[in-house]
This record gives C-alpha cells, structure tokens and sequence, in this order.
C-alpha cells in the first residue's frame, strides 16, 4: 500500500471516529439531515449522475482531501471524474449538481468551518479538479483549432503534457513529476523559440493562458543553461517584451536571471543587434529588487547591461571621424539606489562630474581619461603592486594637481546632491570611488588628506533608517588608507573612534586598529 493510500485511509478512519462520537451532534445530525435531503432528491430524479453523488456522499469519501495526484485512491472520486470525461454532453449538470448539493447542507451547520472540513472538503476538491480539467481540454482544442499555428511535433507533445496534468492517469505525485519534467525539457529544448512566441501570444490572448502549460513551460525554458537556447532572435522577443512578460510574474528571478545570462552569452557570440541594444538599454532591472534578487546583484545586471551596449556602439562606429565624436563616459552609474527598489532620477554629481571632463583642454582630457580607465570598477579589496606601479605613473600628469583638493570637492557635491534617506552608492559607484581613494596611498600624509579619508568614513557609516550603513565598502576602504599613513592616520582612527556612535562602524574602527596592535579603550 503506498503512502498516499495509508493517508486517505487513516484519514478517513478519523472522519468515521468522528461522525460517531456522541458530543459530536452538530456533525451527526447536520450530516444526517443533509444526506437524507440527497436521498429525497434522488428517489424524486433518480439517474446514473446522481447515484455516483449519493453513494459518493454515503461512503464519507466525499471528506477526503484529493488532488489530481491522489483521486485514483478514492475510488468513487474517481468514478465521478470518469463519468465526467466519459459524458461530455452531462459536465455542465455535473458541476451544477455538485453546487447544489453543497448548498444543500451548508443550512444545517453552525461553524461552516466544520461542514468543509468534516464532510464536503474532497467534494469541493473534486469540483475544483474537473473545472481545472476542463479549462486544459478547453485549451487543448483551442491548440489545434485556434490562431495560433504549431508545428505537428509539438502539438503532439503538448497533447501529452496536458493528460499528464490532469485526474486520469494512475500516477502519484513521485511517479508522475518526473515524467512531466521530462516531458517539458523535450519540449522547450526541441521548440524553445515556438514556445516563447506561444507565451508571448498567451499573454495577449488570455484565453491562451494557463499556468501549467504556457507559463510553466517558459518558466523550464528561463531555467535551462543550453547554448542553443541563447539566440539572438529569442533574446530579440525577451528583451522587447520585458515589461508585458514581467507583468504577468509573480516570481519573476528565473527571467531576469536568464535574460542576463543570455544577454552576456549573446553579446560574447558578438550576436547583438541594433534592435537588441536599443530595447535591453531600456529595462530598468534595478526597479525589481522585490522578485528576491540581491540589490547588488541587480546593480551588477544593469551595469553590466550598459557596459556591453556601449561596447557594442564603438564597435558599430562606422569611421574613425565618428569614434572621434564619442565622448568617453566616465565609470559611474547614473541611477539612485533605494531602499526597495531604485528610482529613473539620475545622480545630478555623475552628470557634473562628466561635464566636469568634458571641459577639459585635448592634453588633460587624455590625462584623466586613463586616471579614469584605471580605477573603472575594482573590485579587490585592496590594491595590487601592479596596480599601484601603474597609477604612481599616471599621478606624474596633470592628475596631480590638486588631486585632493579635488576629490574632496567631489565628496561635497555628492553628499550635497544625494537623498539623505537611501544609499548614495551603488555597487558600481562604490568601486570606482574605491580606486578614486586608492591614489592617496601614494600621497604624502598631510593634513588635508587625513581630514578627506576620515570623512569619508564618516560618509560611509552613515546609518540610513530601514537600510543599514551607507556604504562600509568605501567606509572600510578610507579605514584601511588611514592606516597606511602612519601615526596620523592612526589618531584620526581614535578621533573617528570616539566620534562615531553607529556599532558596526565602532567594531570595524576596533579590527583595524588592533590589526596594529593599538586599542581604543
């Protein structure tokens, strides 16, 4: 006997234990009364229909939780859904009787909760099964007489997938999943571009639509990692669809995952398009940070969405003449975090700082551009030897002059152009700024740019209600310089030490110092 079995028997074992205790009256006479109202009804219109609902009822397995997995344990379930298939002409009176037979009883009990769940719970699970039922032999017949053309293939394979997700076949859950997941694998790798324009056109003709056949199936095809199913004329439909695809997700992460994930796959084909670039620049991925995806992650999507769009504009540039009118962006991200989700407003400090470049003279212009091409999003933690060598060469330009004076004008304008109630920083932001700070490793300790890394601790262990620190990256990486400066940058570590009341901040001050064998206390 398997489980399922054992189930419905123990469980139906209790209903009876139940149905006969004597304080159970409420649910003795109320089923009593019920059934007799059956009977009545039946002796008055006596037919096969009928009969199947009464001898259903009598038996108590009417009460028997069932699903389309385990209705082939409940046996007189399972005739009434036989008798459903078998009588097409009758399935409209079916689930009539099966409503008014509920109602019938509903006046005899008090607490509704206890007529659902003493005596009718299999009967409404049976109806919702058959109404399901009939909405896939609905679609099945609007698959092959509808408007929308298969390929005889892959009509044959969805008639299959559909029997397997409905009340007639012999199966439990463990026997019949694995066949449908076979089943769906076959389907979206042998026809993955027919099965998205099928979700597509699902989507715009919502008699098309359902769950366990056009959604579920684009659902196995986001999941799958197949090369194939990375080509551009399916990432075409993906990406200029995004916003009808995406409202009509619950759980959208596998299709933004996936539509990352084939956007860098396409793009390292060299497969992109025109039409692709100009509709993947649009998606805002940074807006979805609800659909349980990390706010870095999505920050690292978009950003990395950008770079390969710009990529592929340089690479598309016709002339030299052309490349020469390009105006190098700089290496930050134009979009506001916030606390849930990231508004369209643009950083106002990016568009300065890039006007900022953009006023420079030919000679500096080239200066700052490899200063700025140097610290394009690093990602270590802290610099290499190799990287250092490379930026002490750029530092003997015109970046020198006035470098912190510099930067800690920056500092002002973003702290002046930035809401106070969300992180300033995003991912990409934060690594370059990152590389920004790393310069003054190569600065002489003085004052002022003691006083510019401790406020950019200050500015990075800034508590934002409901968020956390604003951003202990950059706050850790002005920590760690500090202590690369000697006594100065030491002192400054106590000062910030007994200045700062934000723990996380505290404990990380603490680590640092007693990397060096100092205490606060």
């Amino acid at each position: 006997m398997s489980h399922d079995q054992e189930y419905l028997q123990r469980h139906l074992q209790d209903i009876q234990r139940v149905h006969g205790l004597a304080h159970n009256h409420e649910i003795r006479a109320g089923y009593q009364t019920w059934l007799s109202l059956i009977q009545e009804k039946y002796q008055q219109q006596p037919s096969a229909l009928l009969a199947l609902c009464v001898d259903y009822i009598e038996s108590l397995e009417a009460v028997l939780p069932i699903s389309e997995y385990k209705i082939h344990y409940v046996p007189r379930a399972q005739a009434i859904a036989n008798f459903y298939r078998d009588h097409p002409e009758q399935r409209q009176q079916l689930i009539a009787l099966l409503n008014e037979l509920y109602d019938l009883g509903k006046p005899y009990f008090v607490r509704q909760h206890t007529y659902h769940e003493y005596l009718v719970k299999g009967l409404l699970n049976l109806k919702e099964i058959l109404e399901k039922t009939q909405e896939l032999w609905d679609l099945q017949q609007l698959y092959h007489q509808g408007d929308f053309h298969f390929p005889a293939g892959l009509l044959d394979l969805l008639d299959a997938y559909i029997d397997l997700l409905g009340p007639y076949q012999a199966l439990n859950y463990d026997e019949r999943e694995p066949l449908i997941k076979d089943l769906q694998l076959q389907i979206v790798k042998t026809y993955p571009e027919e099965i998205l324009n099928l979700f597509l056109f699902a989507i715009e003709k919502e008699a098309y639509f359902h769950y366990w056949v056009s959604k579920q199936l684009f659902f196995v095809l986001m999941e799958q990692k197949d090369k194939r199913l990375n080509q551009a004329e399916i990432l075409e439909k993906l990406v200029q669809n995004f916003d009808l695809i995406i409202q009509k997700m619950i759980y959208a992460k596998p299709f933004i995952l996936h539509l990352a994930f084939s956007i860098e796959k396409v793009a390292k084909a060299q497969q992109l398009n025109r039409v692709i670039v100009d509709a993947m620049v649009q998606i805002q991925f940074t807006k979805h940070s609800t659909q349980s995806i990390a706010m870095r992650r999505l920050e690292q999507i978009q950003h990395k969405v950008s770079e390969l769009a710009v990529a592929f504009t340089q690479q598309n540039t016709l002339s030299s003449a052309q490349n020469a009118d390009i105006e190098y962006q700089l290496p930050l991200s134009a979009v506001t975090p916030s606390r849930a989700f990231y508004s369209e407003m643009p950083l106002v400090w990016v568009d300065i700082l890039q006007q900022e470049f953009s006023a420079f003279d030919t000679h500096k212009k080239a200066d700052w551009q490899i200063f700025w091409q140097h610290v394009d999003n690093v990602g270590a933690k802290k610099p290499s030897q190799k990287w250092l060598k490379k930026a002490e060469e750029i530092l003997q330009s015109s970046i020198q002059d006035a470098y912190v004076q510099r930067v800690s004008g920056w500092m002002t304008l973003i702290e002046q152009n930035s809401p106070r109630n969300m992180r300033i920083f995003d991912s990409k932001n934060e690594n370059t700024l990152k590389g920004v700070l790393w310069f003054l490793l190569l600065l002489p300790t003085q004052p002022e740019v003691i006083a510019l890394l401790s406020r950019v601790v200050q500015i990075g262990y800034r508590k934002i209600a409901g968020i956390g620190a604003n951003s202990t990256n950059l706050a850790n990486t002005a920590i760690y310089i500090l202590l690369q400066h000697g006594e100065s940058g030491r002192q400054a570590l106590h000062d910030l030490y007994g200045h700062l009341s934000y723990d996380i901040a505290k404990n990380a001050i603490q680590k640092a110092l007693d990397s060096v064998g100092e205490h606060t206390e």
